[in-house]
């Protein structure tokens, strides 16, 4: 019971110290990327990674420390999709851990594409927040 007290904790609280606007930035036309501990990553809209170049990226950084990634959708709604899988955008789901590298991310709303790209994440970065604005 305590240990699953205490990783509760810990999600609230990184949940709740999601980068902010004031850290490291990238900010394009419709994604800005926010980052903690040392640099963000950057966004490449309209980008794919084929198989290969996933595997690739996945040996290459598969021992390096995990970075958490949230994604927002603001102004709409949308599905969230990183390298193929889906992630909650609420609760307690919201955010995963990634490697450093690269990820392909692809927003939906039901058959429409929002936006897709391919974030590439800093090997310094704690945390990574992509906030999407679906209006622009």
């Amino acid at each position: 019971m305590l240990g699953q007290l205490t990783i509760a904790t810990a999600l609230a609280l990184s949940f709740l110290l999601a980068p902010t606007p004031d850290t490291d930035d990238d900010c394009g036309e419709q994604v800005c990327v926010y980052g903690t501990g040392g640099g963000a990553g950057t966004w490449k809209s309209g980008e794919r990674l084929s198989r290969g170049k996933r595997k690739k990226e996945e040996k290459a950084n598969r021992k390096r420390k995990d970075v958490t990634l949230n994604v927002v959708v603001e102004g709409g709604r949308g599905s969230v999709f990183v390298d193929g899988r889906y992630l909650a955008t609420e609760g307690q789901h919201a955010q995963r851990g990634v490697k450093p590298g690269r990820h392909e991310i692809e927003i939906r709303d039901a058959d429409q594409v929002i936006t897709f790209g391919v974030l590439v994440v800093s090997r310094k970065a704690d945390a990574v927040a992509l906030v999407v604005h679906a209006e622009r």
